[in-house]
């Protein structure tokens, strides 16, 4: 009557995450979900305080269309279209956004690069990565948003050539630079152009929390406030 069961021991295991996938020429449209439910969800493992990443993965030249709610008013909602954790070689690129919560929100990336995207209608911080290291933003085009580009603990750092049109100013009040460097290193922050934002009370580019060892220069900045340098940044040039 007695049924002596034993779990099996655990066994050390080494994953093996995905690589070489390209997500391309797809058409999203309707996906909104408000409690964060990602679209496209990669996550590499982490196993004895190790990190196993995926590698080369590319998204490239999709459509992402009415994938955010805005008749509730809350943007800081809904679902993101790309969540990346424990990725080098992340390619993001040439993607149509029409009306979408963000596209991108990383944490711990290597390689990866943001190119030639297209929104209208990126309702909170279109691009938010996070502890990350060799990340590139180029050319990025991005009309009707609400937040900016938020980078957090990024070393190596490319921010250059996007344009930004008509921000929305009720996301300003959590995310007020347009382009956010936030205890970053090494960076660059260099011809982008946020001449048709013309919308209070956004600043164009804050760089504060310590960051160190960057420029920020020869970007077009009128219609929108002038951006900031805390004083704790140290090695910051600006011209």
């Amino acid at each position: 009557e007695d049924i002596h069961l034993v779990n099996p021991p655990k066994k050390e295991y080494t994953p093996v995450p995905a690589k070489n996938v390209t997500f391309r020429d797809n058409k999203i449209k309707g996906f909104s979900n408000e409690n964060n439910v990602r679209i496209i969800y990669l996550q590499g493992r982490e196993v004895n305080s190790k990190k196993y990443y995926l590698e080369n993965i590319r998204i490239i030249s999709n459509n992402f269309l009415n994938c955010y709610d805005d008749s509730l008013g809350v943007r800081n909602a809904y679902s993101d279209l790309i969540y990346a954790d424990c990725v080098i070689g992340l390619t993001v690129s040439e993607n149509n956004c029409k009306k979408v919560r963000r596209l991108l929100y990383a944490e711990y990336i290597k390689k990866a690069k943001i190119l030639n995207n297209i929104f209208d209608g990126a309702y909170w911080t279109p691009i938010n990565v996070n502890d990350s290291e060799d990340v590139t933003a180029f050319n990025n085009t991005v009309e009707r948003f609400g937040g900016g580009f938020y980078f957090r603990a990024v070393k190596k750092l490319n921010v250059n050539n996007n344009t930004f049109a008509t921000g929305f100013p009720e996301a300003a009040d959590s995310y007020l630079n347009i382009i956010a460097v936030n205890n970053c290193s090494r960076f660059a922050v260099k011809d982008n152009d946020f001449s048709d934002v013309a919308t209070s009370p956004y600043k164009s580019i804050g760089v504060y929390g310590a960051s160190s060892t960057g420029f920020v220069r020869d970007n077009i900045i009128t219609g929108v406030s002038s951006g900031t340098v805390s004083a704790d940044s140290t090695g910051v040039v600006v011209s």
